[in-house]
């Protein structure tokens, strides 16, 4: 099963046999994806640290107001704090010219985006010169908000990227976890799979139960 492999990318050749003739057999490769950010949907939980990863392979899930990054290739964090403070995202190691967003919901677009960046300019957050790689400082975060991040490309660029993110410690993302007995319980994600549950995802809560036991198995 998908969700009972790690995260990345996944490769195998698969053989189309034509069992009355064989005419027409054939192999084709084929990737599956585990665990993408691809999507806003889909955004990685991120709290303090550094992420690294790419967007090359990656598709359009949102826009932003600068960069020229409408349709570029984009991926999704997702950051929310236990306390109020200010939130500063850096790419500046990043390996391409980046544009990054900050948005208050899904789909990310400009109509609900907090800030962008594409260039960090003279003695910015990057250093004394200006570069292409974007940086974002002193956004304010109130806590329990949830705040998606877009990290894209500017016309349509796309390559590595390392994201440091800092400001107040993480808030847990829950919601509802389906057990086959039909019990729910409020949990992180983590939790949920960890012991066999089934997550309804963030926010979902367990009244009225969203889980009869028909709806639990896996």
């Amino acid at each position: 099963l998908a969700d009972a492999l790690p995260i990345g990318d996944y490769a195998a050749t698969v053989q189309f046999t034509n069992t009355t003739d064989h005419v027409g057999d054939t192999l084709r490769q084929v990737t599956l994806r585990v665990g993408s950010n691809d999507l806003c949907a889909n955004a990685t939980v991120a709290c303090p640290g550094t992420y690294t990863d790419s967007t090359v392979g990656m598709t359009n899930d949102g826009s932003a107001s600068c960069g020229n990054s409408g349709t570029s290739p984009d991926v999704w964090y997702k950051y929310k704090p236990a306390t109020s403070g200010t939130l500063d995202l850096l790419l500046c190691d990043s390996g391409y010219d980046t544009v990054l967003s900050v948005h208050t919901g899904c789909p990310g677009t400009s109509s609900n985006q907090l800030a962008c960046n594409d260039d960090s300019g003279w003695f910015g957050a990057c250093g004394i010169f200006p570069t292409d790689q974007s940086a974002l400082t002193d956004i304010s975060v109130t806590a329990g908000q949830t705040y998606y991040i877009r990290i894209a490309g500017a016309g349509g660029a796309t390559g590595t990227y390392v994201l440091d993110l800092s400001g107040p410690a993480c808030a847990p993302f829950t919601g509802a976890c389906c057990y086959a007995d039909g019990s729910c319980a409020v949990l992180a994600e983590a939790d949920c799979t960890a012991g066999d549950g089934l997550y309804w995802g963030d926010g979902t809560t367990c009244s009225p139960s969203p889980c009869p036991a028909a709806d639990c198995t896996r």
